[in-house]
């Protein structure tokens, strides 16, 4: 006689599930067995791990059970198409976002390996693409905030020459329409330094002062950010920075 239930074992076993995954189901009315005994034990039908597979199914392309329970339950082949079309969107949603995490991971790795590479206080030229930044000049009151939270992955200050000691101009690079400032493509001389907040400035200027000092002729101003500071601590309240500014007719 060919056998038409399975007890919970076997039906988890069958699907690639656990017990506590059917009992779930369960109590959230998503798969209730087909019955249970006097002594607790339940029992299900071969038709309902066709069930299981369904809710599996759309799991993988990233519904919640609650959903899931909605789109099982519709017989509207026009509402549950609809449905498919929505999670369709959320998942591209999603992958340009990841695409955009894994650019901003790639940047902050990029970063970090050039420090490594050439080392603290050590002068180096390299090629800069051409960036479009929104620039505003903002109050440092008590101290300078600048972290992810508040700008993002791309900000960083510009000096421009003397600096005030209540307010500096911050950047964000930015799409082209919003931008007021073009920083140009070109050969810029850098150097890498470590330093706290409270003593960024300071450690800016002297390292300023040993660019202006390379022999190099610079022109326009000078870029400031900090390596990978929110992915990465350095110890004691300090952060790398990069200083950079463009080389001229070299």
């Amino acid at each position: 006689m060919k056998k038409t239930t399975m007890t919970s074992g076997e039906i988890a076993k069958l699907c690639g599930i656990n017990k506590k995954t059917l009992f779930y189901y369960d109590e959230i009315g998503l798969l209730k067995p087909a019955a249970v005994a006097s002594n607790g034990y339940r029992s299900y039908t071969i038709a309902q791990a066709d069930r299981i597979s369904q809710i599996k199914a759309l799991q993988s392309v990233g519904m919640s059970l609650e959903e899931i329970e909605r789109q099982l339950e519709t017989k509207d082949l026009a509402h549950g198409l609809q449905t498919l079309r929505e999670q369709q969107q959320k998942i591209e949603r999603k992958a340009e976002e990841l695409l955009r995490v894994q650019s901003a991971l790639s940047l902050k790795i990029g970063e970090l390996e050039q420090f490594e590479k050439q080392g603290a206080d050590h002068v180096f030229t390299a090629w800069h693409g051409a960036q479009w930044l929104k620039v505003d000049e903002v109050s440092i009151g008590d101290g300078l905030i600048t972290n992810y939270l508040s700008d993002g992955y791309d900000f960083g200050i510009m000096l421009d020459g003397p600096s005030s000691s209540t307010t500096v101009k911050k950047y964000l690079q930015t799409p082209k329409e919003s931008a007021n400032f073009e920083k140009p493509e070109g050969l810029y001389a850098s150097i890498h330094f470590i330093a706290n907040e409270k003593e960024l400035m300071d450690d800016a200027r002297n390292a300023l002062a040993i660019l202006n000092d390379s022999g190099k002729t610079l022109a326009g101003p000078a870029f400031l950010k900090d390596v990978a500071g929110d992915f990465i601590s350095f110890g004691n309240g300090q952060a790398a920075f990069l200083l950079s500014i463009r080389v001229e007719n070299e």
